[in-house]
């Protein structure tokens, strides 16, 4: 497990962009965003405009998931993926931002969270690449 957890946590160190999913409630709003991540991997810092559909989406539903992938460094049939789901805040400090930006932190549920997802992306795609279901 630790293996697979290095692994995740390289994923995440090493990219720099995502799709991030929101929700309004009702529908689901997907952007391509960059994000910087702490040194752990586990908390990820995104910058949006305070007037973006995500944030106001964020503002009421802070509850997020993301994905990060390989698409694009290798082969598609060798692309990795992890899917985070966890919780942003909303870090302003007005004094300090003169721009209609917004920081938000996504801090991810649990490093199991990681693992799970990232493995069952890796298997599945084994099996695609096998002929099996």
């Amino acid at each position: 497990m630790a293996d697979m957890l290095d692994k995740i946590k390289d994923l995440i160190l090493r990219k720099h962009s995502c799709i991030l999913a929101t929700t309004d409630g009702e529908t689901l709003h997907c952007s391509l965003m960059a994000y910087v991540p702490c040194d752990s991997g586990e908390r990820l810092f995104l910058v949006t405009l305070s007037a973006s559909r995500k944030f106001q989406n964020i503002r009421r539903h802070p509850r997020v998931s993301l994905l990060i992938d390989t698409r694009g460094e290798q082969q598609r049939e060798f692309a990795q993926a992890v899917t985070v789901t966890g919780t942003c805040d909303i870090l302003q400090d007005t004094a300090r931002i003169s721009w209609p930006c917004i920081l938000v932190r996504i801090t991810a549920d649990s490093r199991l969270a990681f693992q799970g997802n990232f493995t069952a992306a890796c298997s599945q795609k084994r099996r695609q690449i096998a002929g099996r279901p």
